[in-house]
């Protein structure tokens, strides 16, 4: 029904708007669980071997060591894979692709870590390898963002997922055709942009964010009201994008 994307689980306060509080994300799991959803890895999800009518894929972008230490327990209890999609290039590592003014910066999850999930029945796949946005990238960049990050999830855990998540939510038809040349099958972003039709490259997803209450959560999973949704992720995608703005020229003068 609905594939929901998460960021950081963490108690600890922070001004993103993509922090969700464990708490919070145990009542909204436990939620889909009495339900009736299915939870599903991104591949599963995508391409289903069972047929079930309520489906639920649960995804998370960056690769937060947050996510290891609260969101893996909460999700062990009600037996539900899902999906994370990381930077090797941040594996390890602390957030600093991100433009912080406050100076606060997040850990990443460690290899050991994804390790530990892939064997749990998680699927691991790339973000791209240091959380670029292809849409900004010369060619040869793209190519080295899909190709290396993929090389290397792979070297690391012995697989990786044929799904690729573009960072800061952002794709093109050059970017699509890029990751369908690297090997990839199908991609995922948070809106769609209006010009291009719709495929396996360009499969939207629901962003939950702190101030989702019960009732709006429910209804990402259930894919209503996806009209205003998608408004305020756009919105909230505003923001994130201050980071392609100011990193941009940055990431022009690197490349591979």
């Amino acid at each position: 029904m609905s594939i929901l994307t998460y960021h950081m689980i963490d108690p600890k306060p922070c001004f993103a708007a993509t922090r969700i509080h464990p708490k919070q994300f145990e009542r909204q799991i436990e939620m889909a669980a009495n339900m009736g959803f299915v939870f599903q890895t991104i591949s599963d999800y995508l391409w289903p071997q069972q047929k079930h009518e309520k489906r639920l894929a649960i995804t998370f972008d960056d690769g937060y060591d947050s996510v290891f230490k609260h969101a893996l327990p909460i999700l062990k209890q009600y037996n539900a894979p899902a999906t994370v999609f990381v930077n090797p290039g941040y594996v390890g590592q602390f957030n600093t692709w991100d433009v912080n003014f406050l100076g606060m910066r997040t850990l990443m999850m460690s290899w050991p870590q994804l390790q530990h999930l892939s064997k749990t029945g998680w699927e691991i796949g790339s973000h791209g390898m240091t959380h670029q946005d292809l849409t900004c990238l010369p060619r040869s960049k793209v190519m080295w963002e899909l190709n290396a990050s993929r090389v290397i999830i792979h070297q690391q855990l012995g697989i990786c997922s044929p799904v690729f998540s573009f960072p800061f939510g952002n794709a093109n038809a050059d970017a699509a055709l890029s990751a369908r040349e690297c090997g990839y099958t199908a991609g995922v972003l948070m809106n769609k942009p209006k010009s291009i039709q719709s495929n396996k490259f360009f499969i939207p997803r629901l962003g939950v964010y702190f101030f989702d209450t019960l009732h709006s959560c429910r209804n990402k999973m259930l894919a209503k009201n996806k009209t205003f949704h998608n408004l305020i992720q756009k919105m909230i995608g505003c923001c994130s994008n201050s980071t392609v703005l100011v990193k941009r020229h940055q990431w022009s003068m690197k490349i591979k």
